[in-house]
């Protein structure tokens, strides 16, 4: 009886009814925003870990590029000559993955890479100097290539450990070059 006076009492049921639609909205509004949030939290740790996956790949590949810029500078030392121009590969990584690697990396290794790529880049502009096949290095060129060696040595610990995740092997260690006995002028 108590139900069916409230359900003819105008007052109750307009109140009950504009009660459940506002509970309603706003469990409805709730729910909505909680799922809307969880969609955008998803897409931006996705493109995030997209990004960073990019990076990972323009690193090791960045690496790679200095591992055998290494190799080419350890043969032209060695020889005392310049390196053949087809000797020097194309660069894997672009200008655009550098930067997206270069906001991922610390100040210091940011420092040493864009360091050893700016050495890099003067030595081969260096090399395109001089005609010929193997021109010979005088004592400054050999003096030069070892240091950029060294910086490609640098650049590439620098990225190893929290970048790339591949461990690092110098290939000083390795008895590849001797940067003491390079660095030391060849008597005449």
């Amino acid at each position: 009886m108590l139900l069916a006076a409230a359900m003819t009492n105008p007052y109750i049921t307009g109140g009950a009814a504009i009660l459940g639609a506002a509970v309603g909205g706003l469990s409805t509004g709730f729910v909505t925003s909680k799922i809307e949030r969880g969609r955008q939290e998803f897409a931006e740790r996705r493109d995030a870990d997209r990004e960073h996956g990019i990076a990972r790949a323009a690193a090791r590949l960045l690496e790679d590029d200095f591992d055998r810029l290494q190799s080419t500078l350890t043969r032209a030392e060695s020889r005392h000559q310049w390196w053949r121009l087809s000797e020097v590969l194309e660069r894997q990584v672009s200008a655009d993955d550098r930067k997206l690697l270069a906001g991922l990396m610390s100040a210091d290794a940011f420092v040493k890479v864009a360091s050893a790529q700016g050495w890099v880049d003067y030595l081969v502009s260096r090399r395109q100097d001089f005609a010929g096949d193997q021109p010979a290095m005088d004592d400054h060129d050999r003096t030069t290539v070892v240091m950029v060696y060294e910086k490609l040595e640098e650049a590439r610990e620098a990225l190893s450990p929290d970048i790339t995740d591949i461990v690092f092997k110098t290939h000083n260690r390795q008895g590849v070059i001797d940067t003491e006995r390079a660095a030391r002028p060849t008597p005449l």
